[in-house]
């Protein structure tokens, strides 16, 4: 239970890119990989799981491959096949799981958004099945996450939930305090955990490389606006009315420093920035500009000072000039 709620809480997430921090491990135990340019390829929790992701021709993970340890090695368990809309948002997941050598599809989920672009259903398709059901804030926070069963007697969901998640934000508007709640036997809701959350301001969503499941919107369920670096969870003891502390995450990043140019910054200008469109780079003798989202992955490159981002989502993205044996590095903001 513990694992599934911290993968909910963390799917949800101006500084120079030479302070990017990269999220390596959460305990020393759950290792996130990446390449040479920072672009997430899986994780491994050792002689347990192992994660391995390809990307489609738009640079959007296609596929989750996911593995378990049977003593001697990995073998294959579970896969997920994600299929994205035009916002480049997943529209649906299948799921199919490992049998007779073969991959046999399990199950299908849909997502579904609301004008603003939030996620507000993630549902499996029909029988047997669940349904999540998401509330937001007049700030498009997360508030609340329902969790409905199928029920085979009326052939559809089950008209109240049996599992609920409730978020309270600090005034950095991250994510402070997760609290689970299940049904009892007298179908009354009662507390089975909490999660406080730990962060360092000084790096807020934009400096961070984060894994896919981590980061990709339609999976994230809300953002944390700055670097989390602790997750606590706690029981709650009913003979004592209080909370008892149980595990504590620790989440370790890496400074992915680019290498610092010696090129003065007021030797060159971006325009315009924010941009709508195109970026001009006033800059010569270069050999090429790469474009990254805040995750390190790759979304252009050019040999010319110009840059289109029309197809791009709004937002933040990282630029890397190479000139010579030197870097110049920044950020291009898209609206």
């Amino acid at each position: 239970m513990k694992k599934t709620l911290l993968l909910i809480i963390l799917m949800i997430t101006i500084n120079s890119y030479s302070q990017t921090q990269r999220l390596d491990n959460i305990n020393n135990t759950w290792i996130f990989s990446y390449d040479n340019n920072n672009i997430y390829q899986g994780y491994e929790i050792q002689e347990e799981e192992q994660e391995n992701v390809t990307y489609n021709t738009e640079n959007l993970v296609d596929t989750e491959i996911f593995k378990s340890w049977n003593g001697t090695g990995y073998e294959n368990h579970r896969k997920n096949v994600f299929t994205y809309g035009t916002d480049q948002k997943i529209s649906q997941k299948v799921v199919y799981n490992w049998n007779n050598n073969q991959w046999i599809e399990d199950s299908t989920y849909i997502y579904t958004y609301n004008s603003e672009n939030l996620l507000t259903e993630f549902s499996s398709d029909g029988s047997g099945g669940s349904k999540d059901v998401y509330t937001y804030n007049t700030n498009n926070k997360l508030l609340l996450i329902e969790n409905f069963s199928w029920d085979n007697n009326i052939n559809n969901y089950s008209q109240n939930a049996h599992l609920k998640y409730e978020f309270a934000y600090d005034n950095n508007e991250n994510i402070d305090t997760s609290i689970q709640y299940i049904k009892n036997g007298n179908n009354e809701w009662v507390i089975e955990e909490k999660m406080e959350h730990t962060y360092d301001n000084n790096y807020d969503e934009s400096d961070l490389i984060i894994p896919f499941f981590l980061n990709q919107d339609a999976e994230r369920l809300f953002c944390f606006n700055h670097k989390l670096t602790q997750t606590e969870y706690f029981s709650y003891n009913y003979t004592t009315l209080a909370y008892e502390s149980e595990d504590v995450y620790n989440f370790n990043y890496t400074d992915t420093s680019l290498s610092t140019s010696s090129i003065d910054i007021q030797n060159y200008t971006i325009y315009p920035n924010p941009t709508t469109n195109q970026v001009k780079f006033d800059i010569t003798d270069f050999e090429k500009i790469e474009i990254y989202d805040i995750t390190g992955k790759l979304i252009t490159k050019t040999k010319t000072n110009i840059v289109n981002m029309e197809n791009v989502p709004n937002g933040t993205y990282l630029y890397r000039i190479q000139k010579g044996n030197e870097t110049i590095s920044g950020k291009i903001i898209k609206k």
